[in-house]
């Protein structure tokens, strides 16, 4: 075999190593990327990364979530983090608004749960949206704080989620921009 013919082999077996090890690497990446979202601790530090859930939560903020939580402690007012297939593959961050087997109504830019008003900042601009949703059982509808610029259940195809989809509820405010790894929540 030539010299040529040699150097030649020896680059292609080196590009084959060198994409094998890359790929290797990315899979690692990936496998502790999920690892650490839902990790042992039962904590993951989330940075929020859009204004939905404006005035609470400020994007760019980071904030950590329990991952090992009682789901009968979920409550109206819970900041949930979850995963919804309709919208990707991503976390989201949203305000429980409607418990299971409630009735959740938008009429003239104001917000009822079984008939009875929400208080005084729980209201939308009021842009003609009435509807009235019925919340399944262990089924939850969440909402942006941020309600007028929100892509929340009001919106989606199947607009509840299920308790299997919650993956964590806010614990306390983290805000700490650097440090620990941390996740952005998306919408």
């Amino acid at each position: 075999m030539s010299s040529q013919g040699m150097q030649d082999r020896t680059e292609r077996i080196a590009d084959f190593v060198l994409d094998a090890i890359t790929g290797i690497a990315v899979v690692l990446v990936i496998i502790s990327l999920i690892a650490h979202v839902y990790n042992k601790n039962g904590y993951v530090t989330i940075r929020i990364v859009t204004g939905s859930m404006e005035p609470a939560m400020q994007a760019g903020e980071s904030y950590l979530f329990c991952t090992k939580f009682d789901a009968g402690g979920l409550q109206r007012g819970s900041v949930v983090l979850f995963e919804n297939e309709e919208l990707g593959n991503d976390v989201y961050v949203k305000r429980i608004i409607g418990l299971p087997g409630e009735i959740v109504q938008f009429e003239g830019g104001r917000i009822s749960i079984d008939g009875t008003y929400l208080g005084k900042g729980m209201s939308l601009v009021d842009t003609g949206y009435n509807a009235i949703f019925e919340v399944p059982e262990g089924c939850y509808f969440v909402m942006g704080d941020n309600f007028n610029s929100s892509y929340d259940s009001r919106f989606w195809n199947n607009p509840y989620l299920l308790l299997s989809q919650i993956k964590g509820v806010l614990c306390q405010d983290w805000r700490e921009e650097d440090g620990d790894e941390q996740y952005e929540a998306g919408q």
